[in-house]
């Protein structure tokens, strides 16, 4: 029941916007656009697969609702998108910078000895120390914490998108 509902929900035109807007902020880095720039697109597609996860989630009346969590919370994938849920409210409530680019732009040289080719910093996403959230703002959102600390922070911030949105690929394409 509650597989066929979400697939509904994940084919109608506002999750289409929503994974296509998530897709394009996944270029961001390639097209060359500014860190401030890149940063805002991160916190924005984390709104996108935070809506798509409530979407699903609020669409599907009980006992629908219970079996899709545990679904979630039961894939890889779905415990990548209620870890970026909980870095959202992070980012909707206390404004916490998530994420940091790390690393030196470092030379590498291919096989063939050609001209010297970049391997680039990476965006990363902070671990919850590194937010500085006092315990009141921990509280917040608790329960979605232990996903964001195992599948999520110190992660790069390009491969936790894809994941999350491979959940909703999943959940649209898969035959129920």
């Amino acid at each position: 029941m509650w597989r066929e509902a979400a697939k509904v929900a994940l084919t109608g035109e506002n999750a289409e916007t929503a994974i296509w807007a998530v897709e394009s902020k996944l270029l961001l880095e390639r097209i060359g656009v500014p860190p401030r720039e890149i940063s805002a697109g991160i916190r924005e597609a984390c709104w996108w697969i935070a809506s798509l996860d409530d979407l699903i989630t609020y669409g599907i009346p009980e006992p629908g609702r219970t079996s899709y969590k545990q679904a979630r919370n039961a894939d890889e994938r779905g415990r990548v998108v209620a870890g970026i849920k909980w870095v959202r409210h992070r980012h909707s409530h206390q404004l916490a910078a998530g994420t940091t680019r790390e690393g030196d732009l470092r030379p590498f040289i291919g096989e063939t000895g050609g001209p010297p080719f970049f391997i680039s910093r990476s965006w990363r996403w902070h671990t919850v120390e590194q937010m500085n959230l006092t315990d009141d703002e921990l509280k917040l959102s608790a329960r979605l914490q232990p996903a964001y600390e195992r599948y999520v922070a110190r992660h790069p911030v390009q491969t936790t998108i894809r994941d999350a949105l491979a959940w909703f690929y999943y959940l649209r394409d898969s035959d129920s």
